[in-house]
């Protein structure tokens, strides 16, 4: 952490979202292989996973932005929410007669992993930003 820190401010941003995304997706290799090996059913995996994977993901910005840290996780905490309405717009459709082509059955739990998804974050936000207060005073 001390290396990073000692890089100028405007190479830490560039570097901030391929960093987040190599340790997000090295997090994500290890926590699939670690489930796959140990039998855990894959319906709860795909309803956990989402909401693990964002708070590792909001956390990994929190620690290594250089700045605005928790503005950052409120933008992306944003951006991730736009999933929802998508989800019920195409539920609507669906019901309406528009072939989307996937059930009911077939998406219910990305719709729930992502409104887990968005309750989780929202928990790490509000950790963070306590934690953020105790630290900058």
């Amino acid at each position: 952490m001390e290396t990073w820190e000692k890089l100028p401010t405007i190479i830490r941003w560039i570097l901030l979202l391929p960093l987040a995304f190599l340790l997000v997706a090295a997090a994500g290799i290890i926590i699939r292989i670690l489930v796959l090996s140990g039998g855990f059913p894959m319906s709860v995996f795909n309803l956990v996973f989402p909401p693990i994977m964002a708070v590792i993901y909001l956390y990994i910005i929190y620690v290594f932005a250089p700045s605005v840290k928790l503005k950052l996780i409120i933008g992306f905490i944003s951006l991730r929410a736009l999933f929802i309405p998508m989800f019920l717009v195409g539920f609507y459709l669906s019901m309406k007669g528009v072939d989307i082509d996937m059930s009911w059955n077939e998406w219910w739990a990305p719709f729930i992993g992502e409104i887990l998804t968005l309750i989780t974050s929202i928990w790490l936000y509000k950790y963070l930003k306590e934690e953020y207060s105790l630290h900058d005073t």
